[in-house]
């Protein structure tokens, strides 16, 4: 990211994957649209907001390089999230989410659950959560949302208030 809310793509910077930028009347976005290399001391120092969004550039996404470039990405970063002292003050919960499923046909994904291409990864990583727990009920792009706002005590925005949050099924929240 060249620039806090940059509304331009610059080298593997997607500006469409950053979403302060779509909320033109958010103020201070300057101020909280921030470079990844701050999130090392707001984790260190308990000064984490209460909500985080990263997201990755276009090459540590795996969109334009290889898998195992995203892998080592994800490989330098998730350590420093879970060791943190907020992560281990059971104040975090880490949602790693791919945004597209691989080889389908749909155009609709928020309820298919036949279409190989709609089926689309989600890791939750929380000190309440069970190791390796699963869950068979169907969750989509609007349950992540509706399970954040549950655990950041907001009313649902759009379609998230129709979907199933996953906090019950990962036992998160309060």
């Amino acid at each position: 990211m060249p620039a806090a809310c940059d509304r331009q793509d610059s080298g593997d910077y997607a500006a469409r994957h950053n979403p302060p930028i779509y909320y033109r009347s958010l103020s201070g976005c300057s101020q909280r649209d921030v470079p990844l290399t701050d999130l090392a001391s707001d984790l260190n120092g308990n000064s984490l907001p209460a909500f985080t969004f990263i997201t990755p550039n276009l090459c540590h996404d795996t969109h334009d390089c290889a898998v195992s470039t995203g892998d080592r990405w994800l490989a330098s970063e998730v350590p420093q999230i879970l060791g943190s002292p907020t992560y281990r003050g059971g104040r975090t919960v880490l949602f790693i989410t791919w945004d597209e499923g691989e080889g389908g046909s749909a155009s609709d994904c928020a309820a298919n659950e036949s279409d190989v291409g709609c089926h689309v990864a989600t890791l939750i990583v929380s000190p309440s959560t069970p190791p390796g727990k699963r869950s068979g009920e169907l969750f989509n792009h609007y349950s992540l949302l509706r399970t954040t706002e549950n655990l950041l005590g907001l009313p649902a925005l759009g379609a998230a208030a129709g979907a199933r949050s996953m906090a019950k099924a990962f036992a998160l929240g309060p």
